[in-house]
């Protein structure tokens, strides 16, 4: 990655002023209906990221785009739109070149900084698609889920876009005004419990609970990295901008050590079968005996095993706030259940939807931005009636008899 010295006079061209013209999207665009679900594939043609920041009184975008699949990302272009709800048709896409935003050109990777110039809209809509072709993906941009800072390496002033970096790792705040500006700043090392099922109609009142330490951290300033755990940032006397941060083991998103595989697996246990687990004189030991008991089968038993902690670690990738992203409601619809086939957006959570198989009917699980934090964190409409699909889906697990 490129060091670039002059990031605020890279970004302070206006996009309204970037080759901004009609695109030749003529039919209506209706946000709410687009399917998202390729940001959930691993094997999808492009993976997008984003992060809101201020500057000024004005909304910044951070957007990352990259492709594992060797895409020439010079190929693909951009239309924009703003809206307040995601169920009104849009009748006008600009196009806009973002090579002019670029604050690293990398092979895989692109990352761009530029301003959303409408500032009384609450959505930020992008059309990608490529310069030779009909297809063109649809991105959500939350320009309600604002930060006043980012977090770059200490030797870079380029923005970190993903919520987490591994323990040691040289961090430090920034803010693309440049300004002197304090931060409140709560750290916490508690093991945050993972989701409930489905079916289960209980939530944490207290979603932390007391941090470990409080403090107050200046722009520029180092981010501690000696302590695996998570941060919640904010202005002071402000929770509404708060973000999240987590300093997570060098080798997450993976899990690794056998007390991190049984803790993960938490969703195909009973109560008393991971006490049994962990109480064993040789949990690796006893943990294998587990799957080649249910499965009867070693080969089985890998198979289940392995394809298991892939959805863990891509869960990881996916959706991790200040807790892991494998514990997060999306994470366990995920893990069990895999990438949906359908994904939609509306103003207040996401839907995602599962064809029907020879295992299980179509469902449909419908998640919520939560009331209590300012972030794009998710939280699962529970109901009795996934109870029979669940177990059935576990079941399938278990017996290692679940089609990947």
């Amino acid at each position: 990655m490129n060091k670039i010295p002059q990031l605020y006079i890279v970004i302070a061209i206006l996009l309204v002023m970037a080759l901004g013209f009609v695109s030749s999207l003529t039919a209506q665009v209706i946000p709410s209906s687009a399917d998202l679900s390729y940001l959930l594939r691993p094997n999808a043609l492009i993976h997008i990221e984003h992060k809101v920041v201020s500057k000024e009184g004005k909304k910044w975008i951070v957007l990352e785009v990259s492709s594992k699949n060797k895409t020439n990302l010079d190929s693909l272009t951009y239309g924009f739109a703003f809206t307040n709800n995601l169920s009104t048709p849009i009748e006008t896409i600009s196009q806009v070149s973002l090579n002019s935003f670029a604050l690293t050109k990398l092979s895989t990777k692109r990352l761009y900084a530029f301003e959303a110039t409408s500032e009384n809209f609450n959505f930020l809509i992008l059309l990608i698609g490529k310069k030779k072709g009909n297809k063109y993906y649809t991105y959500i941009i939350n320009l309600k889920t604002i930060s006043t800072f980012f977090i770059s390496q200490t030797d870079l002033t380029i923005p970190i876009v993903q919520p987490h970096s591994p323990i040691l790792s040289k961090l430090k705040i920034a803010t693309l005004a440049g300004k002197s500006t304090s931060f409140s700043t709560q750290f916490y090392t508690v093991n945050f419990p993972a989701a409930l099922p489905p079916m289960a109609n209980l939530l944490q009142d207290n979603l932390f609970g007391s941090a470990d330490s409080t403090f107050t951290i200046s722009i520029q300033s180092n981010l501690p990295t000696g302590t695996e755990g998570v941060y919640s940032i904010f202005e002071e006397h402000n929770k509404n901008t708060i973000s999240f941060f987590r300093i997570s083991s060098k080798n997450y998103p993976q899990v690794s050590s056998i007390d991190e595989i049984i803790d993960a697996s938490i969703f195909l246990f009973t109560k008393k079968e991971k006490e049994k687990i962990m109480k064993a004189d040789n949990p690796k030991k006893a943990y294998d005996a587990f799957w080649l008991e249910n499965t009867s089968s070693s080969e089985r038993a890998g198979k289940m095993i392995s394809a298991y902690f892939k959805r863990v670690k891509e869960s990881n990738l996916l959706f991790s706030t200040f807790k892991e992203g494998w514990k997060t409601d999306r994470g366990m619809i995920y893990i069990i259940f895999g990438p949906p086939d359908k994904v939609f957006r509306s103003d207040n959570g996401v839907e995602w939807i599962y064809k029907k198989t020879y295992e299980l009917p179509t469902l449909a699980f419908k998640f919520r931005l939560s009331k209590n934090l300012n972030t794009e964190y998710f939280e699962l409409e529970r109901d009795v009636k996934y109870q029979n699909n669940w177990f059935r889906a576990i079941d399938l697990w278990r017996k290692g008899r679940k089609k990947l």
